[in-house]
Parts: C-alpha cells; structure tokens; sequence
C-alpha cells in the first residue's frame, strides 16, 4: 500500500530565498503530513513533463533545477516537503519545473489520505483510483459546505 499512491499538486510560484531556491505548491502537511511529521522521504516527478503512465521514471540529470526546496501553501514553517529523517530542511534535485506544472509527490499511498486533515480550513483533495486504463473517481474533492455541514 505504501507506494500505491500518488498525491498531484500544482507548482504555484518559484523563488529564491536566503540562497535557495523554493518551489511553492497548492497543497500542504494537511494532505501529506510524514515529511513534516517524522521526515519521510516522497520522491518528486514533474507529471506535466512526463510520459503518460511514467510517473516512476528514472532520475533525469539532464532535467534537473538547481537544488530546491519544495513548500506547501499554509505558510507555516512546519510545511516544507524536503526534510531529513530528523525534520531539517534540506534542498532536494527534482524535475525542472515552473508554476502551472503538476508536480507528483510519489508513494504517498497507505498515509496520504487517512492521515490527511481540515487544518486551517483547507478542504480535502478528491481520490481518484487508477487501474491500467481503468480511471474512476473514488472520492469526491470536498466542498466547503462539508466543511461546515453540522455547524450552527
């Protein structure tokens, strides 16, 4: 289960900052907490860029950016994507990429989404499961109604 799943986010800006280079994406540690959670690795395609039915092709230093750091949308110190076993930030080589890319954070399967939250009022991404050709929607993208279904 561990590697069967995938979680696409969009590139929404790129920048440099204290000498880095920062990749920012429309997804946070509400969707994908281990990195921050515990340091666990996922490791990162440039789905735009890629082959249909390729997302784990080999690493392509012909397309590589200079080391970047990958951050999430909550604009909180604890959401960046590339950290060490121990939690440091760390610059990572992936895909080149630009805003408007779809970038996939590979094996997020078995905790992705039962470890995913409502933090900050961010609402759940849909599910969608591929099989082969097979593509259906297990899993509706959550709406804000869901959100505040049952509040008063």
């Amino acid at each position: 289960m561990a590697e069967s799943g995938t979680l696409l986010s969009r590139v929404t800006s790129r920048r440099i900052s204290g000498g880095q280079f920062w990749i920012g994406v429309d997804t946070g540690f509400n969707h994908l907490v281990r990195p921050s959670k515990y340091g666990a690795y996922h490791h990162f395609v440039n789905a735009t860029s890629c082959a249909p039915g390729s997302l784990r092709q080999s690493f392509d230093p012909s397309r590589v950016n200079d080391e970047v750091v990958v951050a999430g949308n909550l604009c909180e110190s604890g959401d960046v994507f590339t950290r060490t076993e121990t939690g440091d930030v760390i610059t990572r080589k992936i895909d080149r990429t630009a805003p408007g890319d779809l970038l996939a954070f590979c094996d997020a399967g078995a905790y992705g989404f039962s470890m995913a939250s409502l933090y900050n009022a961010r609402l759940l991404p849909p599910e969608v499961m591929v099989d082969g050709g097979d593509v259906r929607l297990i899993r509706e993208r959550q709406t804000y109604e869901d959100l505040v279904k049952g509040m008063r």
